[in-house]
Parts: structure tokens; sequence; C-alpha cells
């Protein structure tokens, strides 16, 4: 069975697939776990490698877009380091709005309690405010698609997920129809109050996100699988 790389290893495909997955480029565990797919009927051995292949994509296109944003702004970061400096430059506005008084404490929203006006006073844009730029928070950007793959499936879905930003479905728009959404970053994950279905599964987690100065829980339900807008 492989070990757990070291952060002396590095954030290359090879150890980030066998952080996550416990299985490397050859899509394989170990010795066993190699006989034992290879003595399925061949249909069945032809969907765990289409996945495991389709993961392996998947942790490729998450590096490449973690090694372009390293590259812009000229630091040498692994994945999760990348999703800090997003998170730090977000505390040093926040320490900026309070040294000069314009910050006040942060509020604790419940599901109902987002109002018409909150939604106004949020007017600045999304990208402007968090000190991050539009293309730097799609890179970033969690889909409720990638939610339902990893949740239950990652040992560490809560470390890979915090950091990140989902596109939020607040309710109806007012007078405007249709949905409304909202760019957040996701702070945690709490207890949701009973079981509710997501995807094919049932789950009793919460997101934790923030917007501005306000947090509040969503279920992974209302994340949207859409690109986020400049609008947002």
């Amino acid at each position: 069975k492989h070990s757990s790389p070291s952060p002396s290893d590095g954030y290359n495909t090879e150890c980030e697939m066998i952080r996550e997955f416990g299985y490397g480029k050859s899509l394989f565990k170990d010795s066993d776990d190699e006989r034992y797919i290879n003595s399925l009927k061949d249909l069945e051995r032809e969907r765990i490698i289409s996945e495991r292949h389709e993961k392996m994509q998947m942790v490729k296109e998450k590096l490449k877009l973690l090694r372009e944003y390293r590259k812009s702004t000229g630091k040498k970061m692994g994945k999760t380091d990348a999703l800090t400096d997003l998170r730090k430059k977000r505390e040093m506005r926040a320490e900026r709005q309070e040294s000069s008084g314009s910050a006040s404490s942060e509020e604790q929203l419940s599901e109902e309690s987002y109002s018409s006006s909150e939604r106004e006073e949020d007017g600045e844009s999304s990208e402007k405010r968090r000190g991050i730029s539009f293309v730097e928070l799609e890179r970033v950007r969690v889909s409720r698609g990638e939610l339902e793959k990893w949740y239950g499936e990652l040992f560490n879905f809560e470390d890979t997920v915090v950091g990140a930003f989902v596109r939020v479905n607040i309710g109806e728009a007012g007078e405007k129809g249709g949905s409304q959404y909202k760019i957040c970053e996701i702070v945690g994950l709490a207890q949701a109050s009973q079981p509710y279905a997501f995807g094919t599964k049932k789950v009793d987690k919460e997101l934790v996100v923030k917007h501005g100065k306000n947090k509040r829980n969503f279920k992974m339900i209302v994340i949207s699988n859409s690109k986020f807008t400049p609008a947002e």
C-alpha cells in the first residue's frame, strides 16, 4: 500500500492522487487491488478504470490551474497554500477596514435572514471586495457536481473545500424574477438539522460560507454548477 507523501515530495499529480484516492498514475492502490480489478468482468473493470482515470484528469487540471496561479503571483505554493493565500488577502482587507473604523463585527446569519437590503449593500463587486481577480475566483470555484463526487469519498473533504469559492443560489431576485446568486467562500462545515438528499447520497452536513462580512450555513444542494458571472 502506498504511504502518504511528505511535504517535500511536492504537489505533483502522483502525490496528489495517492493523498486523495489511495492510488497513483497506475490507477491501482497496490498489487492486490490490481489483481482484483483485473479479475472482474470486462464491463465492470472498464467502468472502474474509467472512473479512476477521470479522477486523475480532474487532479491534473486542478494542479495545472494552481501552477498558473502560482506563476501569476510569483510565489512557490502548493495546493493548500494557494487557497490560504486567497484567504489571507481577504483577512488583510478586513484588518485594514477594522483599523480605519469601517468594519463592524461579523454577523452570523441564518438561512432565512439574508434580507434584500443586505443583498443591496453587497453592491461592490465580489472580486474587488476580496482583493483578488475574477479569473482567480473562477479557478478555485467548486461546483455542486464536485461536492457530490467528493463528499463521503475524500477523507479530507473539509480540508479540501475550505478556502474554495462557490456560486450560491440565495433565492428569488425580487421583482426581477429568477434566481439570485452570490459568490461565497467556504469557511467550514456544520451539522445539518436533519439529513437531506444530495445527489444519490443522504448527507448531514451543510457548508458554512462567507460573503462580505456575513456568514451563514447552506445546504450543498443550493450550490450551482455554473460559472461565476461578473455581476455576482
